[in-house]
């Protein structure tokens, strides 16, 4: 299991949400 693209889409969906 890789993290690092989960917090990849995580940070891009945070800033959508953000924004």
């Amino acid at each position: 299991m890789r993290t690092e693209k989960v917090l990849k889409q995580n940070e891009k969906r945070f800033k959508s949400v953000m924004f």
